[in-house]
């Protein structure tokens, strides 16, 4: 795919196996493919926008709970923040407590984009662009699914960038999956639906009260009595592992 020019995304786990194959991986692989390839073999990893500074931060005082330590690992942050050019958390040159760390970035939900003083300087937007011009983008299933998720309502690359060709559905030409095994759990996180018993029930009431027909009335029935039944079958299921006798009827 890469000789054809084609655009690979590689989702793994973690941040260490992303550092490991940005780090070490993939320019032993560019090393090696040097004159094979009709373009460069270029790369770069894209976190989420949390992994990154917000420099509209940097005017917020430190609260006045932080204890002595916490108020010196923010000020390390603020030096720090001076002379970046990356604003990547993993630079820093000391570990910083998680809480301490949220006072100097944002998560997406919280970001002014283009609203925010600092949309030309915002080290995420940069991350974002630059994975725009590369052929291999490397990130976390988290960011993958976060993604697909958004995509999946808004029909927009909003997350990860799309660098594939343009008739092409996808971010990517190419998904390589490292670590697939992890995968299944988080795009569960991402896209899956819970319903509970209660949940159940709330439905098949109000399908009771507001339904018409008498069909619909037999539906909500069905729905309440599959939820009895599936949770029953269920603890059955866990019990008899645990090492007890099958047991008959609801929980």
């Amino acid at each position: 795919g890469q000789k054809l020019g084609r655009t690979l995304g590689y989702p793994t786990a973690n941040i260490a196996l992303q550092e490991q194959l940005v780090q070490h991986d993939l320019p032993a692989l560019a090393k090696a493919l040097d004159g094979e390839l009709r373009e460069p073999l270029t790369w770069t990893l894209l976190k989420g926008r949390g992994n990154y500074l917000c420099q509209n931060t940097l005017s917020e005082p430190a609260p006045t709970y932080l204890s002595t330590e916490e108020r010196a690992e923010l000020r390390t942050v603020d030096t720090w923040a001076r002379t970046t050019e990356t604003g990547d958390r993993l630079e820093l040159p000391m570990i910083v407590r998680d809480g301490v760390w949220a006072m100097r970035s944002v998560e997406s939900d919280d970001c002014l984009r283009d609203g925010c003083d600092h949309f030309d300087e915002c080290f995420a937007r940069k991350a974002k662009a630059k994975a725009e011009g590369v052929r291999v983008v490397v990130v976390n299933y988290h960011l993958l699914f976060a993604h697909i998720s958004v995509r999946r309502e808004t029909f927009q690359d909003i997350i990860v960038p799309k660098t594939a060709s343009k008739d092409s559905g996808l971010a990517w030409d190419i998904v390589l999956c490292d670590e697939a095994h992890e995968a299944g759990d988080i795009a569960r996180d991402f896209m899956g639906r819970d319903l509970t018993e209660r949940g159940a029930a709330k439905v098949s009431a109000w399908l009771k009260r507001d339904g018409k027909e008498g069909y619909i009335e037999g539906e909500a029935e069905r729905i309440e009595y599959n939820a009895r039944s599936e949770k029953s079958e269920f603890f059955n299921r866990a019990w008899v592992k645990s090492g007890g006798d099958e047991v008959r009827g609801q929980y």
